[in-house]
């Protein structure tokens, strides 16, 4: 049984927690715990601390909770699940409403928490996309993978170990695909495969969860920035049961993918894809697949230097929901969810696509901007054609 959490009264709570003298929410609660715990719980498993300040904010923008004293300096305009630097201190910022699951409150607290303490333990953040997992093929394999890895995790014994196999040999199907598969996969896993790991494992229900996501994970639009959030917790419960020291292992090896660390069990000789579903997989991938060449033909015409409006990258600050994050052949990434925010202003997109260029100096987007695309420009700039009749953004020349 998972505890429900009401959110309607949130907006009316005015106090920290710390100064609250009325009974707790049930948020609160959630987050107490947290503040009790973290230190504990994050050197039991990380040998490190997971504490850090709590701002949840609402859909609004507004603050709508903090775990301690609020700064005196202005939240930073970032709207996300993610950390801040706040009033000179490192905080985590969780959006309401929050997951109506107790489990999956801990577990997205938890989750933050990590990438705030992250870089203690030798694992930088990163951006990385594994562009080979928008492809059919891919996309098949990783399935077949989820697939098997919910059956490893329910079973024991020689089960369990025929499950590993089959996970691992999949696996090693899909790393053959692209030169940089492997790489790229691994970058991910140790960043938000780990922090999500992190926040599963803590979350009091563990294996409810990443059941959950191994079971609806083929519904992510896209793999090439989200599958970590399925494999990472999958692959740590799966290493807890196998092989307990796996987490010092990892931090000694920064070459090593999770499944790399399965103790004494080898990819099978003999892929058994049907035991796993693998015909309508199949099937599923490749109408997917037809659907997703004329969506992408679309945004790369819509974006395209000439047709689109060229936005410069700088200081920047975004928001963007990694489900819906689709590589480009020429490198570049369309998200189809993201806020934005640089020196000329902010570009919020729900539908509609945003092409970042993959050295991240330069945004696309369609022009004039679509439905579902609100570009809001800053005092001094303004949408202009260069020399060659392309959309450019252009900043005022200060008068002397």
């Amino acid at each position: 049984m998972h505890k429900r959490i009401a959110l309607g009264s949130m907006a009316l709570i005015a106090s920290t927690l710390a100064g609250a003298q009325t009974p707790p929410s049930p948020v609160e609660a959630v987050l107490r715990d947290y503040t009790r715990d973290c230190d504990a719980v994050g050197r039991g498993l990380w040998n490190m601390s997971l504490c850090a300040p709590i701002v949840v904010v609402g859909p609004d923008g507004k603050i709508l909770l903090t775990s301690e004293p609020r700064p005196a300096a202005p939240l930073p305009a970032t709207r996300a699940n993610t950390s801040v630097d706040w009033g000179g201190r490192k905080w985590v910022m969780v959006l309401g409403p929050l997951p109506e699951d107790a489990a999956e409150v801990r577990a997205l607290i938890y989750h933050e928490s990590f990438h705030v303490h992250q870089a203690e333990i030798g694992l930088p953040n990163n951006m990385a996309v594994a562009s080979h997992l928008d492809s059919e093929d891919a996309r098949y394999w990783m399935r077949l993978e989820w697939k098997a890895l919910e059956f490893a995790l329910n079973t024991g014994g020689d089960e369990r170990t025929h499950h590993t196999e089959q996970a691992l040999a999949f696996r090693q199907k899909r790393l053959a695909l692209a030169p940089d598969a492997a790489k790229e996969e691994r970058e991910q896993m140790r960043h938000e495969g780990l922090a999500e790991y992190t926040g599963v494992k803590l979350s009091t229900d563990p294996l409810w969860l990443t059941q959950k996501a191994l079971v609806h994970g083929a519904e992510r639009p896209s793999f090439s920035r989200s599958f970590a959030y399925v494999s990472g917790p999958a692959w740590g419960l799966l290493l807890d049961m196998l092989e307990p020291e796996w987490r010092t292992k990892l931090r000694k090896q920064p070459d090593a993918d999770l499944p790399d660390l399965v103790p004494r069990r080898k990819p099978a000789k003999e892929l058994d894809t049907v035991a796993y579903g693998g015909e309508s997989i199949r099937y599923e991938e490749h109408t997917r697949a037809v659907k997703r060449l004329a969506v992408l033909n679309a945004a790369t015409t819509e974006t395209s230097d000439a047709k689109g409006l060229r936005l410069p990258l700088a200081r920047i600050q975004l928001d963007f929901d990694p489900n819906r994050v689709y590589p480009m052949p020429d490198g570049s990434s369309v998200y189809d969810k993201i806020t934005l925010t640089s020196d000329w202003g902010s570009l919020q997109s729900e539908g509609a696509p945003v092409r970042i260029e993959h050295d991240w100096k330069a945004v696309y987007v369609p022009w004039p901007t679509p439905q579902g695309m609100t570009l809001k420009l800053a005092s001094g700039w303004s949408a202009q054609k260069d020399a060659d009749g392309r959309m450019r953004l252009a900043q005022a020349t200060p008068t002397p």
